[in-house]
């Protein structure tokens, strides 16, 4: 019931396990009240904040060129503003999505028969709780996505996929971190 009227559940992709709400307390910024439905994702809270204070990312950090970050700033809307927002990817488990603006491509590996790691598509400007798998309709949208989501998960040593859960996970690192001392 905590993560009504969205699907699933925390630690999944579907939106019962991503959503959540971002509450800002700022009277000097923030209208009292009001509200924003922009999505973002935790890799935009850095970049705010920097924004915010004026400081600037380094790209090095003791002689070593340091990644540029991923995430966008959301200042903007913190004025009530739109903040411009690119797509944003997700791998939890082995389970994969992008949302890149009112699309969301997902696939679970769950035990369920229509899981199995299959894609689903849903356009959440008008499917927020993800009822309607709109795929057969959209192939040529759902491809463009897998296509960003796995160029994405290329360049982020994404794979292999892992979808061990988190003590097996954590046990081969312990097993790791003791072999190679």
């Amino acid at each position: 019931v905590s993560n009504t009227p969205f699907r699933l559940y925390k630690s999944s992709n579907h939106e019962g396990g991503i959503s959540t709400p971002l509450i800002v307390h700022w009277p000097e910024k923030v209208k009292a009240g009001s509200l924003s439905r922009q999505q973002g994702h935790i890799v935009d809270i850095m970049p705010t904040l920097m924004e915010l204070a004026g400081a600037k990312y380094p790209e090095k950090l003791n002689g070593h060129d340091i990644k540029p970050y991923q995430g966008s700033s959301f200042a903007t809307a913190l004025d009530g503003k739109t903040s411009e927002r690119g797509a944003m990817y997700f791998e939890h488990q082995a389970d994969r999505a992008i949302i890149d603006g009112e699309w969301k491509l997902v696939a679970l590996k769950g035990k369920a028969p229509e899981y199995k790691g299959k894609w689903h598509l849903y356009n959440l400007s008008n499917d927020r709780a993800e009822e309607h798998d709109v795929i057969d309709q959209h192939p040529q949208i759902a491809k463009k996505l897998k296509e960003k989501w796995n160029t994405w998960a290329n360049e982020n040593n994404v794979f292999p996929l892992d979808g061990r859960g988190w003590g097996a996970r954590l046990k081969s690192d312990i097993n790791y971190k003791k072999e190679s001392k």
